[in-house]
């Protein structure tokens, strides 16, 4: 491992304990075994080493969703792409899912820069609500908002894994098992697949 590599994870290690605001680069310096110019030197700025380390480990997952979303034919294979892809990188990349909703909860002053650059360079966002809309005319569905649609499944995404520590608490369950996880997607698929051919018109 680099010391780019090294500063990088490190600074993911730092960000997901404490978050932007409480990590500075001496900290990161120290943690990865180089100086801090190193760090300003690859980087720039704590910043900048903030959304790198974030686009160097969601790249290939949003790159292959992007694919995935391509050759989807109908919406319960697109649904069942994104869920199975996402899922996956986030229960592999805990930390980096810290990261994410401790900029959301400080008001994503950050991660939403990312986020507003990665949708507009890899199209999500536009091929997402292409499929839904055409599923939606092919079925004669146009009252269903689309924004909706994919807030309600975002939402089921997140909340399960942000809730873990009640999940395990009050159901007795295990939240991270292959079990767990593989259940979780089948519901994820079959819930919105429900309740968006119950808005049909």
């Amino acid at each position: 491992m680099n010391s780019k590599e090294r500063i990088i994870r490190a600074a993911i290690d730092c960000f997901s304990k404490k978050g932007f605001d409480g990590v500075n680069v001496e900290l990161i310096s120290r943690k990865a075994g180089v100086s801090k110019g190193t760090i300003f030197y690859y980087f720039g700025s704590k910043k900048n080493l903030y959304l790198n380390a974030i686009e160097s480990s969601m790249k290939p997952m949003l790159l292959g969703l992007s694919r995935r979303i391509d050759k989807a034919e109908t919406l319960e294979e697109l649904f069942g792409e994104i869920v199975s892809s996402y899922l996956d990188f986030l229960y592999r990349n805990r930390k980096l899912f810290l990261i994410i909703v401790r900029d959301m909860l400080d008001g994503g002053k950050n991660i939403g820069i990312f986020l507003k650059n990665a949708l507009e360079e890899y199209g999500l966002r536009k091929k997402l609500m292409k499929k839904i809309e055409l599923w939606k005319e092919d079925k004669n569905a146009k009252g269903l908002n689309s924004e909706q649609i994919i807030i309600h499944f975002l939402s089921m995404l997140y909340f399960p894994i942000i809730a873990e520590p009640l999940i395990k608490e009050i159901l007795n369950t295990d939240p991270r098992s292959e079990e767990y996880i593989k259940e979780r997607k089948n519901t994820i698929i079959q819930l919105l697949m429900k309740g968006i051919k119950g808005g049909e018109k």
